[in-house]
């Protein structure tokens, strides 16, 4: 019978726990732990009125329970975006500001990490060219 695990680490090497279905457990618990290199990001332009955008989710946790993954923004994007799962990110490259209504609009940059809700309506801007990677929970599509 499949043991779900835990997620141990999830940074820039996103490293995390998934279940095991196909060994017999003895009382210890097994770290299916994965690593996902620059050539593997296997990134797909997705469509997205407003901008140009390609992400990719290398990992997808058991159940679809999260997802971690890269979103490159490839040109200056404005468009409008509601949550239906929370997501964290880390921005590698780029600038991009969150706009909601009745707050002011909050800016990320290289190093920053967010954190926006499920049911967040916004606006994101980027104003060139950004990469981040995200943490969604649960996972955000198929």
């Amino acid at each position: 019978m499949p043991r779900t695990h835990s997620i141990m680490y999830l940074g820039l090497g996103i490293w995390i726990l998934g279940t095991c279905g196909s060994c017999q457990h003895t009382g210890k618990e097994i770290a299916m732990v994965h690593r996902v290199k620059p050539d593997q990001r296997d990134m797909t332009l997705i469509e997205v009125a407003g901008a140009k955008v390609q992400v990719s989710d290398p990992i997808v946790g058991p159940s679809k329970n999260l997802a971690a993954g890269f979103t490159e923004y490839l040109a200056p994007s404005r468009f409008d975006w509601t949550f239906d799962y929370d997501e964290v990110f880390f921005m590698v490259e780029g600038y991009l500001e969150v706009h909601i209504a009745d707050q002011k609009p909050l800016a990320f940059e290289v190093g920053d990490l967010g954190y926006i809700p499920k049911g967040t309506e916004s606006t994101i801007v980027v104003p060139e060219a950004a990469l981040l990677v995200h943490i969604t929970q649960p996972a955000w599509r198929d």
